[in-house]
């Protein structure tokens, strides 16, 4: 019979907020749906309506650099948001990063060139805190052994906030609503989003200086390659690990491959012939066959891989088989241009990568890292991937501003295709885990 995980830190009660671990994570999951929907209305606006966007300001040049700094930005405060948590208390880095992404959201609106530039760069820098501070926030009462679980969870809430930012936005574009309008959505679900927070999120003061998650269980930590060292010693061994850094090229150009195809809305719109609100729900299948592979993955990873060592082969072979699938359609779509079709892929890329990606950080972390930085090294691995993502937008910037369709789809097959190079060379080289046939406890099970 299984005993179920105590808390790693005491609950304070407090007659006012929540009192239970369950109350917490209903809030989290909360606010992370909100903040998934506010983020992804700004995107699609920006995406979509971008031509617009430029001709209300009259400053294409600044409304066409936008997401690549904005992404720029993002993955800095991924890098920033790790010790600046630690520092100050996750509960208090969450109420701070959703305070200022309202305050940008609306600041964005004004449309002169400084303000755009100054707002769109603070909200991404922001929206990065929300999820290190959150998944802190919601580990802090929880065992740490439920890291995958936490992060699986918070996963699927992100992935439906994105769905229903796109189902909202093709109602708005529908009804005549412009960009503006859009943010000012945004705005208000933020402001919602902070009085939940404010009124409603308990606050574990004992997480203030918790530097990471540390892995409790006794297969991980009596095995773990780098368990007894310090962290000096520890980055010194990542550093130089060549087959580990063939994983995360092959994750973070995969990462990239998503974050393009994030903006297809924007030739469905245009090069493809549909209408804005066709573009905003190509975008939700992604969201959709995100949220059916990460449901699929985890059950798969629980239930039918005992062993570390099949965990990692499994993911290996699983991100090849979509970066090659994925390029050789994408390809392939440079005749077709069909709407129908680009659903279908979009729904097909969302869930081939959505399986292995989330899991394969874990993996990572498991091996590699230090057990009392595990926390830190996955958003850390975050960071690379996203910034990866951002020289992939910086190549296919020129597509997007002059709507080179085909040339998009090339440079989004062509780093498909290194994804799938990379991830299979880790396959092939990784020998290491061959002596870590350790059974590993089921991070979603009851």
């Amino acid at each position: 019979m299984k005993s179920e995980a105590a808390p790693l830190l005491p609950a304070p009660s407090h007659p006012c907020r929540c009192a239970s671990r369950e109350a917490n994570l209903v809030v989290m999951v909360a606010v992370v749906i909100l903040t998934g929907i506010a983020k992804m209305f700004t995107d699609h606006a920006l995406s979509v309506q971008q031509t617009q966007i430029a001709h209300d300001t009259g400053v294409p040049s600044v409304v066409s650099a936008l997401p690549c700094v904005g992404s720029a930005f993002y993955v800095l405060g991924k890098l920033v948001g790790v010790p600046f948590s630690s520092s100050i208390g996750a509960y208090r880095g969450l109420v701070a990063a959703m305070f200022v992404s309202t305050v940008a959201s609306l600041t964005f609106t004004i449309g002169t060139p400084a303000a755009m530039y100054i707002s769109w760069c603070t909200y991404r820098f922001a929206t990065a805190f929300v999820w290190p501070c959150g998944v802190r926030t919601f580990v802090a009462w929880f065992d740490t052994r439920l890291f995958g679980r936490a992060s699986a969870i918070l996963a699927i809430a992100w992935e439906g906030g994105a769905i229903l930012a796109g189902l909202g936005y093709s109602f708005m574009v529908q009804k005549g609503y412009d960009w503006r309008n859009c943010f000012h959505v945004a705005t208000v679900i933020s402001g919602t989003t902070l009085a939940i927070i404010a009124a409603f999120l308990h606050d574990n003061p004992a997480s203030l200086g918790l530097r990471a998650p540390v892995i409790e269980s006794p297969e991980l930590s009596e095995h773990h390659p780098l368990s007894d060292v310090s962290g000096p010693v520890a980055a010194r061994a990542l550093l130089t690990d060549w087959v580990l850094w063939l994983g995360l090229l092959g994750m973070s150009c995969a990462s990239a491959c998503a974050y393009l195809g994030s903006y297809a809305s924007v030739f469905v719109t245009e090069a493809l012939g549909g209408s804005p609100s066709a573009g905003a729900y190509t975008s939700s299948m992604s969201a959709i066959g995100a949220i059916v592979g990460v449901v699929f993955g985890g059950i798969v990873y629980d239930y039918f891989l005992p062993t570390r060592s099949m965990r990692s082969r499994f993911m290996a072979v699983w991100s090849g088989l979509y970066s090659f699938v994925m390029g050789f359609i994408l390809l392939y779509l440079v005749g077709v241009k069909s709407v129908a079709w680009y659903c279908v892929v979009l729904l097909g890329a969302g869930f081939f990568a959505s399986v292995p990606y989330g899991i394969m950080q874990v993996v990572f972390a498991c091996k590699y890292a230090s057990a009392r930085h595990v926390g830190s090294f996955i958003h850390l691995l975050d960071a690379f991937a996203l910034s990866v993502s951002v020289l992939a937008q910086m190549i296919a910037g020129d597509h997007m501003v002059y709507r080179q369709f085909n040339a998009y789809v090339v440079t989004t097959a062509i780093f498909s295709s290194f994804a799938g190079i990379f991830l299979v060379l880790f396959l092939v080289f990784d020998l290491r885990f061959r002596s870590l046939e350790v059974p590993i406890k089921p991070l979603l099970s009851p």
